[in-house]
């Protein structure tokens, strides 16, 4: 092997260790908590109209329960209405919020 050729072999595999050395020092983004989760969730739902359907599921050590929402808000989430689609025996009934009063 000539000169050049092993120099340009040896400047190539130093600059693979490099590169990895590199990519292992590198931090990627943090891992997102679930309070950021909630609260960027919450953020892109206030401040637009939303209408749609939603699933609550509700876990207590004795039973648990799933309903089944209809939900419209306006904008800022001031005056939301909350219809109950499911379970059966609730149907029907419904929640509105005008502000901070249910």
């Amino acid at each position: 092997m000539s000169r050049a050729r092993r120099i340009a072999v040896s400047l190539l595999i130093s600059l693979g260790i490099s590169l990895v050395a590199a990519m292992e020092a590198e931090e990627g983004p943090p891992t997102p908590t679930a309070e950021a989760l909630l609260e960027c969730a919450r953020e892109n739902w206030v401040g637009m109209t939303f209408h749609g359907t939603i699933l609550l599921q509700l876990f207590r050590p004795a039973y648990s329960r799933e309903y089944r929402l209809e939900v419209w808000s306006d904008e800022g989430g001031k005056r939301v209405l909350i219809r109950v689609l499911e379970p059966e025996e609730e149907r029907g009934s419904g929640y509105l919020l005008l502000g901070d009063e249910l």
